[in-house]
């Protein structure tokens, strides 16, 4: 399993959540895990946009008790 400082893609960070935090991820789709962002809704500037691929954030699930939700934002830049 890779080191969490080493995850570059978003099923990367599933696999990571389901196997190191027990989360059952891979019952839901993509869409059923995410908001989308728009760079506007985060205030980011026109020049800086350009760079965005896309931004999703883990919709709030139901975590194992004790376990705190980390890496909720998630930014794909070009």
């Amino acid at each position: 399993m890779p080191d969490l400082r080493s995850i570059r893609t978003f099923p990367q960070l599933v696999s990571y959540r389901e196997a190191e935090l027990d989360w059952p991820l891979r019952e839901y789709g993509y869409d059923d895990l995410t908001f989308e962002y728009q760079p506007a809704d985060l205030g980011l500037k026109d020049e800086d946009s350009v760079k965005v691929k896309a931004i999703h954030q883990l919709r709030p699930l139901q975590a194992p008790v004790g376990v705190t939700p980390i890496l909720k934002c998630w930014m794909e830049l070009n």
